[in-house]
């Protein structure tokens, strides 16, 4: 003040009090994330991969209150993995810190991004910093999979967490699994169909392939040790016509067919992988299981003798397993020995055709949406029709001939005025000897060919 004293001040202080000197700090905080490793560098699906990093103060400011560390791991088909936000407690100006974070990825090209200082859109970042290029580091993984012979990664968890409000909203039916992640399961080990060279009932869009996904024993986030998953198939014909061509009697044609399978399978990782363990084919007392071997039923006058037959599984692209259906019977088969001969399901001079020479196709488990949603058909309690398959719009009742259940207004063909079309949960006699509720696994139990 008074630079150049030119205003004369009183003694004793004159012009010696005219300034004051303060001195600031004018280094500021400088943070700078490096080192980043990846381990393994070629992870498999749900492979732990472990990201290692180091965080370095390398201002001469000490950065004294907490900061985030944001970890985004990528993108997979459905969008961005979730980030992960890590927290560092401060740094002194010259300090470094070592850091990590482990987790499992889908499969896919992941960009993987470490960010110091996490600008919060809300809050802004922690520090004021003249550079924050350095404050993010970056690399670029593969991750293979979702294979390993038959156990297939889903990238997480299947199960649910009740107190997490966007799990919730991905269990539509209640069973403490995520739809979403239902239908890629199913998918992932969807049948492989061959049909016999004399097949002539099938349509081109059949089978329609329904499926239901139930946790057996524990379900949702919590599980402990080996946890088990079932997989109800049901496949849906307009007709069933009958014994094929070598039969030597009873024809036993039909309208309206289906013919069921299931598949166990088993995670001891929390739900985050599967492997397929068991397939059964057939329903009621008489079907085939891999890998056990199933009963062949050997005919003395009119006494059956069990005989086991080893279940020889063709697998098509290693994780399909390869259904053999009959010649306009439909009959199941894991092979092509029961061709021309006794059928497995009826008796001595009922013949199934079974060479495996027709059509040959994978699953379609979008066939009755025609979109992102698969053929699931949800739980018996709770399957809104937006998500789960209720009408069955490829069967309209009058082209089968039997009565429906009138009871479901949502199945009403209005297109035609002349009456309903089926529906996956209906009570009425879609196929010869079963109501569709029969088909499906229930609270009580499953009846069909379970130990």
């Amino acid at each position: 003040m008074d630079v150049g004293n030119y205003i004369p001040e009183a003694l004793p202080n004159g012009e010696n009090n005219n300034e004051m000197v303060k001195s600031f700090d004018l280094a500021p905080v400088d943070l700078k994330v490096n080192n980043l490793v990846v381990s393994p560098a070629m992870p498999s699906t749900c492979d732990p991969v472990t990201f290692s990093f180091t965080v370095s103060n390398i201002g001469n400011g000490n950065a004294n209150q907490p900061f985030k560390i944001k970890v985004m791991p990528g993108k997979q088909s459905g969008g961005l993995i979730q980030p992960i936000f890590l927290t560092l407690n401060g740094l002194t100006a010259g300090q470094s810190v070592s850091m990590q974070h482990t987790m499992k990825l889908p499969p896919g090209n992941h960009q993987i991004t470490i960010e110091a200082d996490f600008s919060d859109p809300a809050t802004g970042p922690a520090y004021f910093e003249p550079n924050r290029n350095n404050n993010v580091v970056f690399t670029t993984i593969q991750v293979d999979g979702p294979y390993d012979g038959l156990s297939m990664c889903l990238g997480e968890s299947i199960y649910i967490n009740p107190a997490n409000p966007a799990d919730v909203g991905r269990d539509r039916d209640g069973d403490m699994l995520k739809d979403d992640l239902e239908g890629k399961l199913a998918n992932g080990f969807r049948p492989y169909f061959k049909f016999d060279d004399a097949e002539k009932t099938r349509r081109s869009i059949e089978p329609v392939t329904l499926f239901q996904v139930r946790p057996k024993g524990c379900s949702g986030s919590g599980c402990t040790g080996q946890t088990e998953i079932w997989i109800r198939w049901t496949f849906l014909f307009m007709w069933d016509g009958g014994y094929g061509p070598d039969s030597w009697e009873h024809i036993d044609s039909h309208k309206g067919d289906n013919d069921k399978a299931l598949y166990k399978l088993t995670s001891s990782d929390g739900g985050f992988t599967w492997k397929l363990v068991t397939v059964y084919l057939g329903g009621g007392n008489n079907g085939f299981e891999w890998p056990q071997g199933y009963p062949k039923p050997a005919y003395l006058g009119s006494r059956v003798v069990p005989v086991l037959k080893t279940a020889n599984v063709q697998w098509y692209q290693q994780h399909h397993p390869t259904i053999f259906m009959s010649a306009h019977k439909h009959h199941m088969y894991f092979d092509t020995a029961y061709d021309h001969h006794d059928s497995f399901y009826s008796k001595w001079r009922w013949n199934d055709d079974v060479n495996g020479k027709g059509a040959a196709f994978i699953s379609d488990l979008h066939s009755v949406f025609q979109d992102y949603r698969y053929n699931n058909v949800g739980e018996p309690n709770s399957h809104p029709a937006d998500y789960f398959v209720n009408c069955l719009l490829q069967f309209p009742a009058t082209t089968l001939g039997r009565v429906v259940d009138t009871g479901n207004p949502e199945c009403y063909n209005f297109d035609n005025q002349k009456g309903y079309f089926y529906s996956a949960w209906g009570t009425s006699h879609f196929f010869k000897v079963s109501g569709n509720s029969q088909i499906w696994l229930t609270v009580k139990e499953c009846k069909f060919w379970l130990k």
